[in-house]
């Protein structure tokens, strides 16, 4: 049974991202969702071996809104039950600390970051990261690091750049995922 990685998408643009790229190359099938145009995320089965929440425009929070964020918040919770690898970029990084009880929304003060910015790897990093890298920031909204949480990488703008939570559990409010294209 070939195995699958879940992709919660929150646009409909192309799928040509490292993401998709990384398990199409390495044999897993795409199961590519899209809850805010109605679809909905099945049960974990067997055959599911991660899961990746990418960024979006909207509020993590705001589930009265945006009611399919409560369908993410369902598969977030099956994963987490089940020990299955999940992966949050940007929003999904920021919806994953808002499930495990963090805060997450706009910061205090009025600074964002669009762009390329340098984030440093702390020392609880270990292999995650060794050196400062320039990454793909594109975000309004941050995170705090939810109870358990090791922070991984951060800058001076935003502390918390990722953060691993359990075994098999990160999160990046930065745009790894991202191509030059």
């Amino acid at each position: 049974m070939k195995k699958r990685a879940v992709l919660v998408r929150h646009n409909d643009g192309p799928l040509d991202d490292r993401v998709a790229s990384y398990f199409t190359l390495n044999g897993f099938e795409l199961d590519v969702r899209y809850p805010f145009l109605g679809d909905l995320l099945d049960d974990i089965t067997e055959d599911v071996a991660g899961t990746v929440i990418y960024g979006g425009p909207y509020n993590v929070y705001e589930t009265d809104r945006h009611p399919f964020l409560k369908e993410e918040y369902r598969w977030i919770n099956a994963c987490l039950k089940a020990d299955i690898p999940m992966l949050g970029i940007c929003q999904g990084a920021q919806q994953i600390a808002y499930h495990l009880g963090a805060w997450a929304g706009a910061p205090d003060k009025e600074v964002h970051e669009f762009g390329y910015y340098e984030v440093q790897p702390t020392e609880e990093a270990g292999d995650f990261m060794d050196h400062a890298l320039h990454v793909a920031q594109a975000h309004y909204h941050t995170f705090n690091l939810p109870d358990g949480a090791v922070r991984l990488a951060s800058n001076s703008t935003y502390p918390n750049q990722a953060f691993r939570y359990g075994n098999n559990v990160s999160g990046l409010q930065f745009h790894a995922e991202q191509t030059i294209e």
